[in-house]
C-alpha cells in the first residue's frame, strides 16, 4: 500500500506548471494513465480518489452491459460517490431513483456504486462519511473499525486484516488532505466474479504530458477553465474463476473440507477408537484433550471467544480427571488447521473405562463432568453450574447494583478471571495468575473508605484497624452477625495465596520460598491438582459473597 499512496501523493503535489520543478517532475514518470494501469496489478486498487489534480471513482458493471462495448456513452459520464440514492418526483408520480441512474452513461446506470461519501453542515465541521456498499460488506464478512478506519475481515485461523481502507493525502498548496478509498485487489476481483461483474473506473487527469495508450483504457480530452483534462474509463475484469474467488472468501465447496481423525469413546458400540469428524460423524462421541490445547485461546482473547463454557462458539467441558471433552462432531466444525491443533493433545478418557457392561448413557455419566453431562446429554437446563460461573453472576448482580460495599471497574474485569490451564501436576504458573487476577477482582474491590464510614457512624474506633478484610469484620462484628470469620475465612485464604505464592510478590516469594513451596505442596495433597483447588476457591468465594450480600445488602448509593 505505500507504493500506491506514494504515487497518488506525487500525483496530488503538482509544482507550478512552467516552474524548472515542474520540469523536473514530469521527468520523473508522473504519468497518471501510466499510474492507472500499473494499479490495476497492485495488491490495493484505488476505487476513489477526490483532489484538484486527481480524480478516480470505480463501480462495477454488469458484464452483459458492457456487450457490445460502447465507449462513447462510457464517456458521457457524469459522476462521483456523494450521488447516492433520493427521492425523485415528476408530476404525480415519485419514486426512489438509485445512485448511478443519473450517471450520464446508459451503460453505468446498470452498474453497483461501492463507495458512498456523505457530508452535511449539520454534521461537526461538516466532516465527511464515506461507506460502503452494504451488498459487498455482508457478502466478504466485513466489519469496520472506526480507529483504522478501515474493513476487516477474519481469516480461516481466526486472524483479521484490512481488506478496504480509507486514507487522506495532503495536499501541500491547498494546506488539506483528500480522500482515498482502497480496496485489496484479490478481495475486488472474487466479488466481480461472483456477481459477473466488470469494474469501470472512471477518471480525470489534468493533461500536463501526452497521453499514455493502454489497453481498456479510452479517454477523450475535456476542455477546462484552467488547463484541459484527460476524462476516460478503465475496464479491468476480474481474472478469477467463482470457484476460486470463493476460495477467496473462505467458502468450501462441499467435498472439500479436510477432517482430521481423533480418539474417541463410542459408547454405543462400546469401545475406544479413532473416528473422522466429518458432518457423518455421530452427534454424541466424546473426544478427550490434555488441559493444554485451550491455552491458544485463553491466552489471546482478542482473538478468540473464550470462558469456561465455550471456546470459539463451541462448548466444552472438563471431567474430574481435569480433561477436555468436546464432541466430535463440534471438532468437525473448526478449520482443519485447528483442527491439527486438538490432535496434539488428544488422549483416550482417564480413567480408563473397562466396565462396558453398562448403559452406554451411564458409561458417558461416569467420564463426563454433571453439569456437561445433564445439559448435552439428557438435555436439561436446571444443572449445577461451575463454581466460577456462579461467583461471576453473584459479582454481576453485585455491579450492576452499585453494590456501595464492592465495585469493580467494568463488567469485562468479572468475565476476565477463569480456571487455570494446568499443563502438569506441578504446573502452577497460571494457578498463581489466577490466583492474582481472583485477589484484584474480589479483595481489591471491596470499598474501605465505605466501611471506614459506616464504622464511623457506628461509634466504632478504626485507628488501630488494618486492611480492607479487618475492616469488614470489625464492621459485622458490630452489626451483631456471628460466626463472621468463618464468613470472611475464603477472602483471608486468597489473600494469603496471593502474598505467598502469586507472581505479583516476586521479592517475597524469595524470603518465603519454603513457606510457598509447603503451601503448593499442600494443595496437591489436598486437592490432587491445581484446578480443582482453584474450583474449589472460586466457590467458597461466591459463598462468602452471598452472604455478603445478605448481610450488607446491594442496594444503589444515595
Amino acid at each position: 500500500m505505500k507504493s500506491v499512496l506514494k504515487k497518488l501523493r506525487r500525483l496530488y503535489n503538482v509544482p507550478k506548471v512552467g516552474t524548472d520543478e515542474f520540469k523536473n517532475w514530469l521527468e520523473q514518470n508522473n504519468d497518471a494513465m501510466k499510474f492507472l494501469h500499473q494499479n490495476a496489478e497492485d495488491n490495493w486498487c484505488v476505487i476513489y480518489s477526490g483532489s484538484g489534480k486527481v480524480f478516480i471513482h470505480g463501480v462495477l458493471v454488469p458484464e452483459q452491459a458492457l456487450k457490445p462495448l460502447d465507449t462513447d456513452d462510457l464517456l458521457k459520464w457524469q459522476y462521483n460517490p456523494y450521488h447516492s440514492w433520493r427521492v425523485t418526483s415528476c408530476d404525480s408520480n415519485t419514486w426512489i431513483e438509485p445512485p448511478l441512474a443519473d450517471s450520464g452513461s446508459k451503460v453505468l446506470a446498470k452498474g453497483e456504486q461501492l463507495v458512498f461519501i456523505r457530508s452535511s453542515e449539520e454534521v461537526a465541521n461538516n466532516q465527511k462519511c464515506v461507506e460502503i456498499s452494504q451488498k459487498f460488506t455482508h457478502s466478504m464478512n466485513l466489519h469496520y473499525r472506526p480507529d483504522q478506519k478501515a474493513w476487516f475481515m477474519p481469516d480461516k485461523n481466526g486472524d483479521v486484516k484490512p481488506f478496504i481502507r480509507i486514507v487522506e493525502i495532503l495536499e501541500e498548496k491547498k494546506k488539506m488532505n483528500a480522500l482515498a478509498v482502497l480496496f485489496d485487489r484479490n478481495l475486488l476481483s472474487a466479488y466481480a466474479a461472483l456477481t459477473n461483474s466488470v469494474l469501470v473506473r472512471m477518471f480525470d487527469f489534468p493533461a500536463y504530458y501526452k497521453a499514455t495508450e493502454f489497453p481498456n483504457m479510452y479517454h477523450r480530452v475535456s476542455k477546462g477553465w484552467a488547463c484541459n483534462f484527460y476524462r476516460g474509463v478503465q475496464l479491468l475484469k476480474s481474472a478469477m474463476s467463482k470457484k476460486e474467488a470463493a476460495k477467496t472468501v473462505g467458502v468450501n465447496f462441499i467435498g472439500e473440507k479436510k477432517y482430521e481423525t481423533f480418539i474417541v469413546l463410542d459408547q454405543q458400540n462400546k469401545r475406544i477408537v479413532e473416528m473422522s469428524c466429518s458432518p457423518d460423524a455421530y452427534k454424541l462421541l466424546p473426544a478427550f484433550f490434555r488441559q493444554e490445547v485451550l491455552a491458544i485461546y485463553k491466552f489471546d482473547q482478542n482473538k478468540y471467544r473464550f470462558n469456561e463454557y465455550y471456546v470459539d462458539g463451541i462448548t466444552y467441558g472438563i471431567n474430574d480427571e481435569g480433561q477436555v471433552c468436546v464432541w466430535l462432531v463440534d471438532l468437525g466444525k473448526m478449520p482443519y488447521e485447528e483442527q491439527q491443533h486438538w490432535k496434539l493433545y488428544n488422549e483416550e478418557p482417564r480413567p480408563t473405562i473397562t466396565d462396558f457392561d453398562q448403559e452406554p448413557e451411564q458409561i458417558l455419566k461416569n467420564i463426563l463432568s454433571k453439569g456437561y453431562f445433564e445439559a448435552h446429554v439428557k438435555g436439561s437446563w436446571d444443572y449445577s453450574q461451575r463454581s466460577i460461573s456462579s461467583l461471576k453472576e453473584t459479582l454481576q448482580e453485585l455491579h450492576e447494583s452499585e453494590c456501595p460495599w464492592w465495585r469493580t471497574g467494568s463488567i469485562d474485569c468479572i468475565h476476565q478471571i477463569n480456571y487455570p490451564i494446568v499443563k502438569s501436576l506441578n504446573d502452577c504458573a497460571d494457578w498463581e495468575r489466577e490466583i492474582l487476577a481472583l485477589h484484584r477482582l474480589v479483595i481489591e474491590g471491596l470499598q474501605d473508605v465505605w466501611l471506614k464510614s459506616k464504622l464511623k457512624a457506628l461509634g466504632q474506633d478504626i485507628n488501630e484497624t488494618k486492611g480492607v478484610l479487618n475492616l469488614l469484620e470489625k464492621y459485622l462484628e458490630a452489626l451483631g452477625y456471628k460466626d463472621v470469620s468463618e464468613v470472611l475465612a475464603p477472602l483471608r485464604g486468597i489473600k494469603r495465596l496471593r502474598n505467598k505464592v502469586s507472581p505479583a510478590h516476586e521479592q517475597l516469594k524469595e524470603k518465603d520460598k519454603q513457606e510457598a513451596k509447603e503451601l503448593k505442596a499442600k494443595v496437591l495433597e489436598e486437592y490432587s491438582g491445581y484446578w480443582r483447588h482453584y474450583d474449589y476457591l472460586v466457590g467458597a468465594c461466591n459463598k462468602a459473597f452471598r452472604n455478603l450480600k445478605k448481610f450488607l445488602g446491594k442496594k444503589k448509593l444515595g
